[in-house]
């Protein structure tokens, strides 16, 4: 069934690309000129033609269940029923060589340290990181949180499957985006990007296409929480502060480098005070050790040279001149993904001044004027465009914030959000792009006037200051203090 699971998400994999798969045995009864693979296995020599393996992930680090020795690297996988070897093994670093030494020494004479294609694309592609940010929609004052986790048992998705939903709820959305990136396996045993995540990506949980745009979301992250997948290792060797959640370690050799670095990383305390720990998080600096190297080395000229190069000379032909490769293409979220629509609102009120920090709703579950699921007081506030029910119809306040409507247009609006929503408080419609009109549950229509990017914060202050008829206050926001007034509509 798992194997089964794996061949259609393969197949889904490459019609959504337009690649055109062959039958197995047909490559066995014709034969190509030669075989390029990302993994290790001994069919690869059924077809008797030469073939070429290229790393998969960060290093050779974890031992395989099926054969002595690493993955990848171990003799069952390599070699033939005759004792036939590959034609040429790409090595990301010296720590491969090492262990290929002792799993397969045969086969180190067919092997060259060539780097890692992944490292070099991530590092050539620094220069797009804003880019990146932006494809992902995150703003340039929000930090980027992402989560990643590799599969099976000691990953970080197989012990805290809620923890880009928590983080998604305890961190506040005005200071930071939430990113997941799940190993293409969960979702092939799992179900669909959209099946497990659907409303948390429709209320700003960011993901991207699991075949592409991972490199990018970690270039754009200000800090990875991840597990010993290789996604959480190319973080970490960006520089990028990282911590792990969870951790295979009786899955590897005691000289793995990814071993090495999963002693080194801090660790990351689900059950603890997630705000607190990704703050200290993003402050930290990149992690230092021989590690990094060991595992990835960066020789000149990089694997995109040197791999094709390698290729060329084995079909007998003249190399052109190498090229370096290109930079990342732009992420973007997945068809699904919508920016926040549901938020509790957090306020404090001292004197004349208001702050507030937002936290999204997560499924629908914000709190109605209590203590929510993950913790957090506040008022659940909803927007026209949100599409949970839930939230919906539990909200305190509903707000059309996004387009400025004509006078006559917009007391018709407010009221009659006020009327389809009966547990709402109030309703609040963008007048103008400093200017707003509620409706209060207790038939008091207003008008609010502050800054537009305060405006989905202003009612949830005026709601936790008892709904007075005139007020004004100070705000003290992520922006500049700016203020926000309030009077009788006439």
């Amino acid at each position: 069934m798992f194997d089964g699971d794996r061949q259609d998400s393969a197949h889904r994999f490459a019609r959504h690309r337009d690649l055109d798969l062959i039958d197995w045995d047909t490559v066995k009864a014709d034969p190509p000129d030669l075989i390029v693979s990302s993994g290790a296995s001994r069919s690869l020599h059924e077809p008797r033609a030469p073939f070429a393996l290229l790393p998969h992930g960060a290093g050779h680090n974890r031992f395989t269940p099926y054969f002595d020795g690493v993955a990848g690297l171990a003799r069952g996988q390599l070699r033939g029923p005759n004792g036939e070897l590959p034609a040429y093994l790409a090595l990301p670093g010296p720590a491969a060589e090492k262990r290929l030494a002792i799993d397969c020494p045969e086969a180190v004479p067919y092997a060259d340290i060539t780097g890692d294609l992944c490292l070099e694309r991530l590092k050539a592609s620094a220069r797009m990181r804003r880019e990146y940010r932006r494809g992902l929609g995150v703003r340039p004052e929000q930090r980027l949180v992402v989560v990643s986790s590799t599969w099976l048992g000691h990953s970080l998705w197989a012990h805290h499957p809620q923890l880009p939903e928590r983080l998604l709820a305890a961190l506040p959305m005005d200071d930071y985006a939430v990113a997941f990136i799940p190993h293409p396996n969960i979702l092939a045993v799992h179900g669909s990007m959209e099946g497990l995540f659907r409303r948390q990506l429709e209320n700003g949980l960011i993901m991207v296409d699991p075949g592409e745009g991972w490199r990018a979301t970690i270039s754009a992250a200000d800090c990875v929480i991840g597990d010993h997948g290789s996604t959480t290792f190319y973080a970490a060797a960006l520089g990028i502060p990282t911590a792990v959640a969870a951790f295979g370690r009786d899955e590897m050799p005691p000289e793995s480098p990814l071993r090495a670095f999963g002693t080194l990383a801090p660790w990351f305390d689900s059950g603890g005070d997630l705000l607190d720990q990704v703050e200290r998080l993003c402050e930290s600096g990149p992690l230092k050790d021989d590690c990094f190297t060991e595992a990835l080395a960066e020789p000149d000229p990089g694997p995109s040279q040197r791999i094709p190069a390698a290729i060329l000379r084995i079909l007998g032909i003249e190399a052109a001149e190498a090229k370096s490769p290109h930079m990342l293409p732009l992420p973007s979220p997945v068809e699904h993904w919508r920016p926040t629509s549901a938020w509790r609102c957090v306020v404090e009120i001292e004197g004349g001044h208001a702050g507030w920090s937002r936290y999204p709703a997560v499924e629908g579950r914000g709190p109605h004027r209590s203590v929510g699921e993950f913790g957090a007081p506040g008022h659940l506030v909803a927007d026209v465009r949100c599409l949970d029910q839930e939230a919906r119809d539990r909200a305190d306040i509903i707000t059309r914030h996004h387009g400025a409507l004509p006078v006559a247009e917009a007391r018709d609006e407010s009221r009659s959000l006020l009327k389809e929503h009966p547990m709402a408080l109030a309703a609040s419609v963008r007048l103008a792009p400093d200017e707003l009109v509620w409706d209060s549950r207790d038939g008091r229509t207003l008008r609010a006037m502050c800054p537009p990017e305060y405006a989905d914060a202003a009612a949830s202050i005026w709601l936790e200051a008892g709904k007075p008829d005139s007020a004004e206050w100070r705000l003290v926001g992520t922006g500049p203090e700016a203020a926000l007034r309030v009077r009788p509509f006439n």
